[in-house]
Protein backbone atom coordinates (compact mmCIF):
# COMPACT_ATOMS: atom_id res chain seq x y z
CA UNK A 1 0.00 0.00 0.00
CA UNK A 2 2.97 2.32 0.57
CA UNK A 3 4.43 3.64 -2.69
CA UNK A 4 8.09 4.00 -1.76
CA UNK A 5 8.79 5.72 -5.04
CA UNK A 6 7.19 8.85 -3.57
CA UNK A 7 10.19 9.24 -1.28
CA UNK A 8 12.42 9.96 -4.28
CA UNK A 9 10.81 13.41 -4.30
CA UNK A 10 12.76 15.62 -1.91
CA UNK A 11 9.70 17.59 -0.80
CA UNK A 12 7.74 14.41 -0.01
CA UNK A 13 10.62 12.97 1.99
CA UNK A 14 11.06 16.27 3.82
CA UNK A 15 7.35 16.60 4.61
CA UNK A 16 7.18 13.08 6.01
CA UNK A 17 10.33 13.60 8.05
CA UNK A 18 8.98 16.84 9.48
CA UNK A 19 5.62 15.20 10.21
CA UNK A 20 7.38 12.35 12.00
CA UNK A 21 9.50 14.73 14.08
CA UNK A 22 6.72 17.11 15.09
CA UNK A 23 4.53 14.30 16.41
CA UNK A 24 7.61 12.73 18.04
CA UNK A 25 8.03 15.91 20.06
CA UNK A 26 4.31 16.58 20.56
CA UNK A 27 3.20 13.17 21.87
CA UNK A 28 6.28 12.73 24.05
CA UNK A 29 5.81 16.17 25.57
CA UNK A 30 2.11 15.80 26.27
CA UNK A 31 2.60 12.33 27.77
CA UNK A 32 5.33 13.31 30.21
CA UNK A 33 3.92 16.74 31.06
CA UNK A 34 0.69 14.93 31.95
CA UNK A 35 2.66 12.66 34.30
CA UNK A 36 4.41 15.71 35.74
CA UNK A 37 1.16 17.52 36.49
CA UNK A 38 -0.49 14.45 38.03
CA UNK A 39 2.39 12.75 39.86
CA UNK A 40 4.44 15.81 40.83
CA UNK A 41 1.94 18.66 41.04
CA UNK A 42 -0.91 16.46 42.28
CA UNK A 43 -3.56 17.58 39.74
CA UNK A 44 -6.44 15.27 38.93
CA UNK A 45 -7.17 14.08 35.36
CA UNK A 46 -9.77 16.80 34.71
CA UNK A 47 -7.56 19.53 36.18
CA UNK A 48 -4.69 18.34 34.01
CA UNK A 49 -6.80 18.23 30.86
CA UNK A 50 -8.13 21.76 31.40
CA UNK A 51 -4.58 23.06 31.70
CA UNK A 52 -3.78 21.73 28.22
CA UNK A 53 -6.55 23.82 26.64
CA UNK A 54 -4.29 26.77 25.67
CA UNK A 55 -2.31 24.42 23.42
CA UNK A 56 -5.51 23.00 21.96
CA UNK A 57 -6.97 26.43 21.26
CA UNK A 58 -3.79 27.56 19.49
CA UNK A 59 -3.77 24.47 17.27
CA UNK A 60 -7.44 25.02 16.36
CA UNK A 61 -6.82 28.69 15.55
CA UNK A 62 -3.52 28.32 13.71
CA UNK A 63 -4.41 25.22 11.67
CA UNK A 64 -6.66 26.95 9.11
CA UNK A 65 -4.54 30.11 9.12
CA UNK A 66 -1.32 28.23 8.40
CA UNK A 67 -3.02 26.34 5.56
CA UNK A 68 -3.98 29.62 3.90
CA UNK A 69 -0.50 30.98 4.58
CA UNK A 70 1.09 27.97 2.89
CA UNK A 71 -1.14 28.49 -0.16
CA UNK A 72 0.05 32.08 -0.42
CA UNK A 73 3.77 31.93 0.41
CA UNK A 74 4.62 28.22 0.28
CA UNK A 75 4.91 25.62 3.00
CA UNK A 76 8.61 26.04 3.82
CA UNK A 77 8.45 29.17 5.99
CA UNK A 78 5.49 28.19 8.23
CA UNK A 79 6.86 24.66 8.66
CA UNK A 80 10.32 25.90 9.57
CA UNK A 81 8.99 28.55 11.93
CA UNK A 82 6.57 26.09 13.54
CA UNK A 83 9.25 23.49 14.21
CA UNK A 84 11.57 26.17 15.64
CA UNK A 85 8.79 27.40 17.95
CA UNK A 86 8.12 23.83 19.11
CA UNK A 87 11.84 23.47 19.86
CA UNK A 88 11.75 26.67 21.90
CA UNK A 89 8.72 25.50 23.87
CA UNK A 90 10.42 22.19 24.66
CA UNK A 91 13.59 23.96 25.77
CA UNK A 92 11.50 26.21 28.04
CA UNK A 93 9.81 23.16 29.59
CA UNK A 94 13.20 21.57 30.27
CA UNK A 95 13.66 24.12 33.07
CA UNK A 96 10.63 22.93 35.03
CA UNK A 97 11.11 21.93 38.64
CA UNK A 98 8.83 20.44 41.25
CA UNK A 99 7.79 23.88 42.52
CA UNK A 100 7.07 25.51 39.14
CA UNK A 101 3.67 27.15 38.90
CA UNK A 102 1.17 26.67 36.09
CA UNK A 103 1.99 30.19 34.87
CA UNK A 104 5.48 28.92 34.06
CA UNK A 105 3.89 26.20 31.90
CA UNK A 106 1.34 28.48 30.26
CA UNK A 107 3.79 30.21 27.91
CA UNK A 108 5.32 27.00 26.50
CA UNK A 109 1.82 25.51 26.20
CA UNK A 110 0.79 28.46 24.02
CA UNK A 111 4.02 28.27 22.03
CA UNK A 112 3.64 24.52 21.55
CA UNK A 113 0.13 24.93 20.18
CA UNK A 114 1.26 27.79 17.93
CA UNK A 115 4.17 25.76 16.55
CA UNK A 116 2.14 22.59 15.98
CA UNK A 117 -0.61 24.60 14.30
CA UNK A 118 1.93 26.20 11.96
CA UNK A 119 3.31 22.81 10.93
CA UNK A 120 0.33 20.48 10.53
CA UNK A 121 -1.55 21.99 7.56
CA UNK A 122 1.55 23.06 5.55
CA UNK A 123 3.20 19.64 5.98
CA UNK A 124 0.11 18.03 4.46
CA UNK A 125 0.12 20.55 1.63
CA UNK A 126 3.80 19.91 0.93
CA UNK A 127 3.38 16.13 0.89
CA UNK A 128 0.32 16.12 -1.38
CA UNK A 129 1.80 18.65 -3.81
CA UNK A 130 4.97 16.58 -4.16
CA UNK A 131 3.14 13.79 -6.03
CA UNK A 132 0.68 13.58 -8.91
CA UNK A 133 -2.79 14.85 -8.06
CA UNK A 134 -4.25 11.40 -8.66
CA UNK A 135 -1.95 10.03 -5.94
CA UNK A 136 -2.67 12.75 -3.37
CA UNK A 137 -4.85 10.46 -1.25
CA UNK A 138 -2.13 7.82 -1.00
CA UNK A 139 0.43 10.51 -0.15
CA UNK A 140 -1.82 11.86 2.61
CA UNK A 141 -2.24 8.35 4.04
CA UNK A 142 1.52 7.77 4.12
CA UNK A 143 2.00 11.10 5.90
CA UNK A 144 -0.65 10.20 8.50
CA UNK A 145 1.08 6.85 9.07
CA UNK A 146 4.42 8.56 9.64
CA UNK A 147 2.85 10.99 12.07
CA UNK A 148 1.47 8.12 14.15
CA UNK A 149 4.79 6.31 14.05
CA UNK A 150 6.50 9.51 15.16
CA UNK A 151 4.22 9.81 18.19
CA UNK A 152 4.83 6.18 19.13
CA UNK A 153 8.59 6.56 18.82
CA UNK A 154 8.51 9.82 20.77
CA UNK A 155 6.86 8.27 23.82
CA UNK A 156 9.04 5.15 23.63
CA UNK A 157 12.37 6.91 23.11
CA UNK A 158 11.75 9.64 25.67
CA UNK A 159 10.43 7.02 28.08
CA UNK A 160 13.64 5.01 27.75
CA UNK A 161 15.74 8.15 28.17
CA UNK A 162 13.82 9.28 31.25
CA UNK A 163 14.16 5.80 32.73
CA UNK A 164 17.95 5.85 32.23
CA UNK A 165 18.42 9.38 33.55
CA UNK A 166 16.03 8.75 36.44
CA UNK A 167 17.87 5.60 37.43
CA UNK A 168 21.14 7.50 37.65
CA UNK A 169 19.49 10.15 39.82
CA UNK A 170 17.82 7.59 42.08
CA UNK A 171 21.15 5.89 42.71
CA UNK A 172 22.42 9.22 44.07
CA UNK A 173 19.31 9.98 46.13
CA UNK A 174 18.77 6.46 47.52
CA UNK A 175 22.25 5.06 48.21
CA UNK A 176 20.77 2.54 50.65
CA UNK A 177 18.51 0.96 48.00
CA UNK A 178 19.55 -2.24 46.24
CA UNK A 179 20.15 -2.21 42.45
CA UNK A 180 16.96 -4.23 41.95
CA UNK A 181 14.92 -1.68 43.92
CA UNK A 182 16.43 1.22 41.96
CA UNK A 183 15.69 -0.57 38.67
CA UNK A 184 12.06 -1.09 39.66
CA UNK A 185 11.61 2.56 40.68
CA UNK A 186 13.33 3.80 37.51
CA UNK A 187 11.07 1.68 35.30
CA UNK A 188 8.12 3.26 37.05
CA UNK A 189 9.37 6.73 36.08
CA UNK A 190 9.44 5.95 32.36
CA UNK A 191 6.19 4.00 32.42
CA UNK A 192 4.19 6.66 34.24
CA UNK A 193 3.85 4.98 37.62
CA UNK A 194 2.86 7.36 40.38
CA UNK A 195 4.30 7.60 43.87
CA UNK A 196 1.16 6.51 45.70
CA UNK A 197 1.92 3.98 48.42
CA UNK A 198 5.64 4.76 48.50
CA UNK A 199 7.36 5.91 51.66
CA UNK A 200 7.71 9.66 52.01
CA UNK A 201 11.45 9.66 51.33
CA UNK A 202 11.12 7.32 48.35
CA UNK A 203 8.22 9.32 46.90
CA UNK A 204 10.22 12.56 47.17
CA UNK A 205 13.21 10.89 45.52
CA UNK A 206 11.05 9.60 42.66
CA UNK A 207 9.60 13.06 42.06
CA UNK A 208 13.06 14.62 42.12
CA UNK A 209 14.41 11.95 39.75
CA UNK A 210 11.48 12.36 37.35
CA UNK A 211 11.92 16.13 37.11
CA UNK A 212 15.69 15.71 36.70
CA UNK A 213 15.15 13.17 33.91
CA UNK A 214 12.59 15.43 32.21
CA UNK A 215 15.22 18.15 31.92
CA UNK A 216 17.47 15.96 29.80
CA UNK A 217 14.61 14.33 27.91
CA UNK A 218 13.01 17.60 26.87
CA UNK A 219 16.34 19.03 25.74
CA UNK A 220 16.81 16.03 23.47
CA UNK A 221 13.24 16.51 22.16
CA UNK A 222 14.01 20.21 21.55
CA UNK A 223 17.07 19.25 19.51
CA UNK A 224 14.96 16.81 17.47
CA UNK A 225 12.34 19.50 16.79
CA UNK A 226 15.09 21.91 15.74
CA UNK A 227 16.41 19.25 13.36
CA UNK A 228 12.91 19.16 11.90
CA UNK A 229 13.12 22.90 11.24
CA UNK A 230 16.39 22.37 9.36
CA UNK A 231 14.88 19.52 7.34
CA UNK A 232 11.87 21.64 6.40
CA UNK A 233 14.05 24.56 5.31
CA UNK A 234 16.32 22.37 3.18
CA UNK A 235 13.73 20.13 1.51
CA UNK A 236 10.48 22.08 1.12
CA UNK A 237 9.99 24.48 -1.76
CA UNK A 238 9.62 28.16 -0.91
CA UNK A 239 7.16 28.64 -3.77
CA UNK A 240 3.41 28.36 -3.20
CA UNK A 241 1.66 25.42 -4.81
CA UNK A 242 -0.24 27.65 -7.22
CA UNK A 243 3.04 29.01 -8.60
CA UNK A 244 4.34 25.50 -9.17
CA UNK A 245 1.20 24.04 -10.71
CA UNK A 246 0.03 27.01 -12.74
CA UNK A 247 3.31 28.61 -13.75
CA UNK A 248 2.77 31.38 -16.34
CA UNK A 249 3.54 30.40 -19.93
CA UNK A 250 6.33 32.21 -21.83
CA UNK A 251 5.23 35.30 -23.78
CA UNK A 252 5.72 33.60 -27.17
CA UNK A 253 3.46 30.71 -26.25
CA UNK A 254 0.77 33.07 -25.01
CA UNK A 255 0.84 34.98 -28.26
CA UNK A 256 0.69 31.78 -30.31
CA UNK A 257 -2.30 30.62 -28.34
Amino acid sequence: MVEFGFFRARAFLGANTAGFLVTFAMFATFFFITLYMQNVKGYGPLETGVRFLPSTFMVVIMGPLSGRLADRIGARLPMTAGMAIVAGALLWQSFLDADSSYLFLLVPFILMGLGIGLVMAPVTTAAMNAVEHTKAGVASGILSMNRMIGGTFGVAVLGALITALGQSRLEELLPQATPAQVDRLAEGLGAGAGTGGAETGVAAAMQDAFVYAMHGGFRVAAAIALAGAVVAWLTISARPASAEVEAPAPAGEVGAA
